[in-house]
């Protein structure tokens, strides 16, 4: 085998870091003498290692590009629109939902290289819009989309198409007053960003797919136009707004050691939570139970924002949408879960429409607006689908809680919607703080590559852990770069992660509902920096952060949290003073900001003169298993022995073990084109009928009017495997669901049951596809029970 020079010194340099951070790691930089660092490094030759980072750290601008590609350049063009005075006399408000869930064989985005690759889904991905108008027509969308991050250009793409469609309708929406958020869920698609160190970076496998950054951006547009359309044919409608706090069972803080760095640390617990009589793990599990539950004043359970805001949209008496306001990381599944899912915050919404849906003619739109969790997690234990199920069974409970009682009614006197797009390297004027603005390059720190708590990499033990310092340069504080030295003369980070691989343009919104006031950041607040925004802005109760939207630049810490160097201030990009400049930004935006602050300098853009924007994804797929082949069904992969293999840390019953005799089904579909291959999903419906007496009739989930079918938590779909060669069964797709009732539900199922697979006509009426062999639940068999066959090939009984 011939190995390429560019391999060989990759490879070379890569251990040369390892050997390094071992060895800081273990002796510290000031007692690494000769001797143990000879040892340290005697599988390879230093001198060589120096010689060729000083030459590629020569080189860093033309070997960047080698790299790490820019790809081919997205471009949104730029154009006009025309002021329209479209006056609806009262207050509209509409909302819809669009199925985004992509095809199988795209990794999943947010866990990094440690990600999977998806086979298909266990809940649907959706994107929920929600439009607002106040009675002189200025409008608002907002929208909620079971992604990790909005990227930019998605953003641009999404705003320019709703601006120019809604102009047909009557109705202008500037794009600065469309924003576009992701729930954050880990289990949602990667590689469709617009910058390339996140499709570089983010996923199992890198590259970019053109192909789903349209597709997702067709279906967003879909589900934002659908929404106007529907507040503007209906009639009035009525908002209320109700505030509480979640239970202390649902939230905690992930990273308390780092969040008592703050000097004001006591302060913001005592604002947030009372002091709790018990501070023990129940059900955490790793590091979350083993660590800093004994720190002073339980920051693990009180440096948590609890407080949960619920925005209802009725209109007569049906329930038109439900925006739910919270902060925490919806990633209870493990990231090794090969399939898509909106985790136990997506599984909580779905089960408000569903139970929506009937009793009333039209089912709620539920959307998820998540706020300032860069250390916030769900109190995980199992982290497997019953795991999921018990959370979101929490969430839900507090939901259906607050609502019981009264609201208060959100008049919307006024709509406002402003925006700002920062940019990196520009001076903005001066603060006490010093100079606001960002640094012109961003910076990953060593402890990014680490990962956080109780998702650690591997490369944590190596010695990409929290604590890891340099002397303080470049705008970035005392930050070492993830991929830099400091034994040795290697700067590598610069060169891997240049400028032009990360977003340039970061954008700020703020937006008024009437007393209700909104702040969207493009990156992920920790607590601490929340309630900095709140403290600038002056929370009175009416006040919510929106983070992850409408661009994705990682963490947000605040300047103490910073210079803790651990995974979340090694992940703030834009240097210790980037949470002061974002909130400067979104300061002046609300028209607060004192005298003696200058907002002059502030970009504000013109809303109806919208200039060109170009971003650079990246490069396509490479290899996947050393074979060119494109994200999609191909990349699935060879047929497995059984359905559920490799899912024994997802499917477990209440004992902890693995579940291997659920119910399952196989059926083949054929897809022509990729139209059908990313419409797919949503044409597709899948449920359980059960036998009653002579009929069988849809079954309905236990305790509840629900019918049991795959838009709720009950199945997990799967690719079987890669479609074949052959020129006519390459449009095969061989399709598995496994029901998932007999872990995640506690009644008895003793009846007769059968799988019905379903498509949607293009007049939204549902035909059969499939039908499968009548079957009862065995979670016991003496041998192994094979897929339940198909009806249309004669069942036995």
């Amino acid at each position: 085998m011939k190995l390429k020079p560019k391999i060989v010194g990759q490879v070379i340099l890569v251990e040369a870091l390892v050997w390094d951070q071992r060895c800081n790691k273990r002796y510290g930089v000031s007692k690494a003498d000769a001797t143990t660092f000879a040892i340290g490094t005697s599988r390879f030759c230093l001198i060589f290692v120096a010689m060729a980072s000083i030459a590629l750290t020569s080189c860093t601008p033309i070997l960047s590009r080698v790299l790490q590609p820019p790809g081919r350049t997205i471009v949104v063009p730029e154009y006009q629109l025309t002021p329209i005075n479209w006056v609806p006399r009262h207050a509209v408000a509409g909302a819809a939902k669009v199925d985004i869930t992509p095809p199988a064989g795209f990794p999943t985005g947010g866990h990094g290289p440690a990600g999977a690759m998806s086979r298909g889904y266990s809940s649907r991905l959706y994107a929920r819009a929600f439009f607002f108008a106040d009675s002189a027509g200025s409008p608002l969308v907002l929208v909620s989309c079971d992604f990790f991050a909005v990227p930019g250009g998605l953003t641009a793409m999404v705003g320019r198409r709703v601006s120019q469609k809604e102009l047909e309708r009557g109705v202008l929406i500037p794009p600065e007053a469309i924003i576009i958020s992701a729930t954050h869920t880990h289990q949602g698609p990667g590689n469709f960003l617009t910058s390339v160190s996140y499709n570089q970076f983010g996923s199992k496998y890198p590259g970019f797919d053109e192909r789903l950054l349209n597709f997702l951006a067709d279906r967003i547009v879909e589900a934002v136009d659908s929404a106007v359309a529907d507040g503007m044919r209906a009639g009035e409608v009525k908002l209320s707004i109700r505030h509480s706090t979640v239970t202390a069972g649902l939230l905690m803080n992930r990273s308390p050691a780092t969040f008592l760095s703050n000097w004001n640390a006591q302060r913001i617990m005592d604002a947030l939570n009372r002091p709790t009589a018990s501070c023990v793990p129940t059900v955490e599990t790793g590091e979350a139970r083993e660590k800093n539950w004994d720190a002073r004043g339980c920051p693990r359970l009180r440096a948590v924002d609890r407080n949960m805001t619920l925005l209802e949209i009725t209109r007569g008496t049906d329930q038109v949408g439900l925006l739910l306001f919270l902060a925490v990381h919806p990633t209870v599944l493990l990231n090794s879960a090969p399939f898509f899912s909106s985790d136990f915050v997506g599984q909580t919404l779905a089960q408000i429409e569903s139970e929506s849906a009937t009793h009333q003619s039209r089912p709620q739109v539920a959307g998820f607006f998540n706020g300032a969790e860069g250390d916030v997690v769900p109190r995980r234990s199992g982290r497997d689908l019953r795991d999921v199920e018990r959370l979101a069974d929490t969430l839900l409970t507090n939901i259906k809680i607050l609502l019981e009682k009264p609201g208060d009614d959100l008049r919307v006197t006024r709509i406002v919607a402003r925006s700002t797009m920062l940019r990196p390297g520009r001076s903005y004027g001066s603060a006490s703080w010093g100079r606001i603005g960002l640094p012109s390059s961003p910076l990953m720190g060593a402890a990014g590559l680490g990962g956080p708590e109780n998702d650690r990499t591997v490369l944590y033990e190596f010695g990409w852990h929290e604590g890891i310092s340099e002397v303080p340069g470049e705008g970035q504080g005392g930050k070492l770069g993830a991929l830099d030295s400091q034994l040795l003369p290697i700067r590598l980070t610069h060169l891997l992660a240049p400028d032009y691989a990360f977003p340039r343009d970061l954008p700020i919104h703020y937006a008024e509902i009437g007393a209700l006031k909104l702040v969207s950041m493009p990156g992920e607040l920790s607590t601490a920096s929340g309630r900095m925004l709140r403290d600038a802005l002056g929370d009175d109760g009416r006040f919510e952060i929106i983070g992850l939207a409408d661009e994705y630049t990682s963490y947000v810490a605040t300047p103490d949290e910073y210079e803790v160097h651990d995974y979340m201030g090694a992940s703030t990009l834009w240097g210790p003073n980037e949470a002061r400049v974002f909130i400067w930004a979104a300061v002046c935006l609300s028209g607060r900001a004192p005298v003696a602050t200058s907002c002059a300098a502030l970009p504000r853009p013109n809303p109806l003169s919208i200039g060109e924007r170009r971003f650079s994804p990246g490069k396509t797929p490479g290899k996947i298993r050393g074979q060119d082949i494109p994200f999609g069904p191909k990349a699935v992969g060879e047929r497995l022995n059984e359905a559920d293999d490799g899912l024994q840390d997802v499917l477990r019953d209440s004992t902890g073990a693995a579940e291997r005799n659920l119910p399952r089904f196989e059926w083949v579909e054929r897809i022509r084109n990729d139209r059908e291959e990313f419409g797919a999903a949503a044409g597709r419906y899948v449920r359980v009928l059960v036998r009653e007496g002579n009929a069988w009739v849809p079954r309905h989930r236990a305790n509840t009017r629900v019918i049991d079918d795959d838009l709720g938590p009950n199945f997990l779909t799967l690719m079987r495997e890669a479609p074949p060669d052959g020129k006519t069964s390459r449009e095969e797709r061989r399709w598995v669901a496994i029901w998932l009732a007999p872990i995640l539900e506690r009644s008895s199922l003793g009846g007769n049951y059968r799988f019905e697979v379903m498509s949607k006509r293009r007049d939204g009426s549902m035909v059969r596809q499939f039908l499968s062999c009548p079957f009862v639940v065995n979670l016991t068999p003496t041998q192994r029970a094979p897929t339940i066959g198909d009806d249309a090939n004669g069942c036995s009984h």
